[in-house]
């Protein structure tokens, strides 16, 4: 479901999974068997709205007396992710609790990249702004599940084929450029987190990504559940 804040979101999940439990448990006609809540996994961004949408749905089922357990599984798209590797990591030779890095500890992370480096093209107002661009692209490298190495190469292919004819193209050219450096620093980056042994909030999805692509009977096994 994608609405904007305020619009009935978690309202309308709320419902589905009461459906659905009503269905399955005969109380009412549907022409599918339903489902009951202990089958049901509901997914969303934000922390606060988890722990919403999973009191709404506990409420609501809470007055179809069904057995005990019958609770649906609330969490946001990074806790399942991290609840995905620390149940089959090992699979992925991640060992269980892999020590996921504090903002504080990302932010000193990424400073020892800068130490004694020579920037060209990136603009470097203060040392903690260049720190939040490399923690910034590096966490939608992962969410989106795009390699620092393909921005670096599709940022200097786009430098290299433009030509200049006025000062936009100049922007573009300049941007380019200070996206392909920005994108080392963040391969340098997360080369740096494999050789500590350490993850961020980013590296759960990606590593979650690889690990039920490369292992199918994961999602197997929760699409039994």
């Amino acid at each position: 479901i994608i609405a904007g804040a305020g619009s009935g979101k978690t309202a309308v999940i709320t419902a589905r999974v009461v459906f659905l439990a009503l269905a399955a448990a005969g109380r009412l006609e549907a022409d599918h068997p339903g489902v009951l809540p202990s089958q049901v996994l509901c997914l969303t961004f934000t922390n606060k709205a988890a722990a919403e949408l999973a009191t709404r749905v506990r409420d609501a089922t809470a007055a179809l007396a069904l057995a005990e357990g019958e609770e649906a599984t609330v969490l946001t798209y990074h806790a399942f992710a991290s609840r995905l590797l620390e149940d089959h990591g090992l699979r992925q030779k991640l060992e269980p609790g892999a020590r996921l890095l504090s903002e504080a500890q990302q932010w000193q992370l990424a400073g020892t990249l800068l130490e004694g480096r020579e920037l060209e093209h990136l603009e470097v107002r203060s040392l903690g702004h260049v720190i939040g661009q490399i923690l910034q692209l590096a966490d939608e490298c992962s969410n989106h599940l795009v390699d620092p190495q393909a921005v670096i190469e599709h940022s200097r292919e786009l430098a290299g084929r433009r030509e200049i004819r006025s000062a936009a193209d100049r922007d573009m050219l300049d941007t380019a450029e200070r996206r392909a450096e920005l994108a080392t620093l963040v391969a340098d980056y997360q080369q740096r987190k494999r050789e500590l042994g350490v993850i961020d909030h980013g590296d759960q999805i990606r590593l979650a990504v690889d690990l039920v692509e490369g292992h199918p009977e994961v999602g197997r096994e929760f699409r039994e559940r």
